[in-house]
């Protein structure tokens, strides 16, 4: 039984993992943020935490983190949640969290 919980609870959480990265495309797209070849902020390493995810956010070619930091709190309104993220000086990514209130 405790084997069938586990894979249970694995679907579940790749499920919300999936239905996370979907809506994160979705304000990307209809924020417009995105460069000449549509690329846009990309999440990586995703992983579930007490109240919401941890991952990596790479940024594109001919974007930088300010053009993020200017959809944040889009980003918090569509998702109802706090995000908070922290840029490496020298990595084209930053190490993002987003916290649900529940």
């Amino acid at each position: 039984m405790k084997a069938i919980r586990n894979i249970m609870n694995s679907i579940k959480e790749k499920s919300e993992i999936r239905d996370f990265i979907n809506k994160w495309k979705l304000i990307m797209v209809n924020t417009g943020v995105y460069n000449e070849n549509y690329h846009t902020f990309t999440m990586y390493n995703i992983k579930k935490i007490d109240k919401g995810f941890s991952f990596r956010v790479y940024c594109p070619t001919g974007l930088n983190f300010n053009d993020l930091n200017k959809i944040k709190e889009t980003i918090e309104n569509c998702l109802r949640c706090k995000f908070e993220y922290k840029m490496n000086q020298f990595n084209e990514y930053a190490n993002a969290e987003m916290q649900f209130e529940n």
